[in-house]
């Protein structure tokens, strides 16, 4: 519910529907470039090289086995998660404790 009432403050109306239009769009169409320094801990960025989630403005590597040391990223990478969705992480906070 704190999900669908942040989407709504951020970007209007928040159906299901056209919550998923949005982001199922912005999952298959181009990846826009962007400097990973502007974004939220959290968001996903990457290329052929790699993937990295962003924390304290650092990329720290994914892998199979857990992530890397944060690392500082080139000033443009692909954005790999949802804009729609940074845009909503930059003022929301999940739940960290447990379900």
């Amino acid at each position: 519910m704190r999900f669908k009432s942040a989407w709504a403050e951020v970007h209007g109306e928040a159906n299901a529907p056209e919550m998923d239009r949005r982001l199922h769009t912005e999952r298959l169409g181009p990846r826009p470039q962007v400097d990973p320094r502007t974004l939220p801990d959290g968001a996903f960025v990457g290329d052929a090289r790699g993937t990295w989630r962003m924390e304290k403005r650092r990329g720290r590597l994914w892998s199979w086995d857990g992530y890397g040391e944060p690392l500082d990223l080139p000033s443009s990478v692909p954005l790999l998660t949802p804009l729609a969705i940074v845009q909503i992480m930059k003022g929301y906070r999940p739940h960290e404790g447990r379900l």
